[in-house]
Order: C-alpha cells, then structure tokens, then sequence
C-alpha cells in the first residue's frame, strides 16, 4: 500500500466533489488507484517517496493548489494528473 499516493487521491477527490452523498470515498479512492497501473511498481515507488517527504501543507498544496506551486518531478506531476482526470 502507499499511503501518501492515496492521502493525494483524496485531496484531488475531495477537492473537486468527487467524494460526496452518492459516492463513497472508498469508491471513488479504488477507482482513482486502479488508473495507475500505466506506472510501474518502481515508479509509484519513486513518487511514493517524494511525497512522503512533503509536508502536509505541501502535500495539500500540491493536490489541490496551482500548477506549480510545488516544484517536484515530472513523474509525480503525471501521477497526480492521473489521478485527477480519473476520479
């Protein structure tokens, strides 16, 4: 499990009402993750690090503020875009 690429997927969801009455965060979480398969394991890895040394405010910041807000790598930048586009 990598629990700073979901505390992101939540973010995103909650950010943009993914999440809300009719959906339940568990539902729309799996769904987000099942989109990520494109990566490898090694990639999600890769980027499970980098957020994991953000802090919350930067990991929150990163999620739901302007692009490029945060400076971090272009694999991340396209995780969290995956994550986006498929909630």
């Amino acid at each position: 499990m990598r629990p700073h690429i979901i505390e992101a997927a939540k973010h995103i969801a909650y950010d943009n009402g993914a999440i809300n009455r009719l959906t339940t965060e568990e539902q729309v979480i799996n769904q987000m993750l099942a989109t990520l398969s494109v990566y490898t394991p090694e990639e999600l890895d890769d980027v499970e690090n980098t957020l994991a040394h953000l802090s919350d405010q930067d990991l929150i910041m990163l999620c739901i503020g302007e692009h490029g807000m945060i400076l971090t790598t272009e694999l991340v930048e396209s995780v969290l875009e995956t994550l986006f586009d498929n909630m």
